[in-house]
């Protein structure tokens, strides 16, 4: 049986993204410990083109912060793995403060399901 105490304690979650057809990213997403709240994400792609690999312009919205905002979202495909991505959150300083793996489910959505690799 699963139990609570195996989850590792750092910040976690996941999300899922529609990819819309201007490349923009709009996400839900929730973190381990949150009660079941979701929560929104838009990222919309920094160099305007609608390919999925790349860097985004991001923000998101939650209960405990006011919008977070001038983060970059960087996607990169996983080597040789064709529907297999991976993710950096990236503070306006560089500091990366989320890294995660995601699948392309479809055309149209990702799920990323990622972590805080600053937080123990």
């Amino acid at each position: 049986m699963c139990q609570q105490s195996e989850l590792p304690n750092q910040v976690m979650g996941i999300a899922m993204y529609d990819i819309h057809a201007d490349g923009c990213l709009q996400g839900l997403y929730t973190n381990y410990g949150e009660d079941g709240l979701v929560y929104n994400e838009i990222s919309r792609k920094s160099d305007g083109t609608s390919a999925l690999l790349g860097e985004y312009v991001c923000m998101w919205f939650d209960v405990k912060n006011a919008p977070i905002s001038n983060m970059t979202l960087e996607i990169c495909m996983a080597h040789g793995k064709s529907q297999t991505y991976f993710v950096k959150l990236k503070n306006e300083k560089g500091g990366v403060n989320f890294c995660g793996i995601g699948y392309k489910m479809n055309d149209k959505q990702l799920v990323i399901s990622y972590w805080n690799p600053n937080s123990k």
